[in-house]
């Protein structure tokens, strides 16, 4: 069963993440922001990000911004309004991408 992650654990995995962090917005999400030399190197990670949230059958928010030069990566459970292990998880995978 699928439910919030508790403070103390969302902490830890924050300690072993890349330069993620987390708001909290009304749910709390886990945020990155990546810049690029290039749109095309933006788009590429996106195409990247879109194949491992299928994998982990999870998708985050996405904005490109700045002529392409920035992606903000958010990601939050909405069904749970908040973190879960699968947000987790695709932060991992994610990072595993880049």
């Amino acid at each position: 069963m699928t439910k919030l992650l508790p403070q103390d654990q969302i902490d830890e995995s924050m300690l072993m993440l890349n330069e993620w962090t987390l708001e909290d917005n009304d749910v709390g999400q886990l945020v990155k922001e990546i810049e690029f030399k290039t749109p095309s190197e933006a788009f590429k990670l996106i195409e990247k990000i879109g194949q491992v949230s299928e994998k982990i059958g999870q998708t985050p928010d996405i904005l490109m911004h700045s002529n392409g030069k920035f992606v903000e990566i958010m990601i939050t459970d909405y069904d749970y309004e908040g973190i879960t292990q699968i947000c987790i998880d695709l932060a991992f995978e994610i990072d595993g991408v880049l």
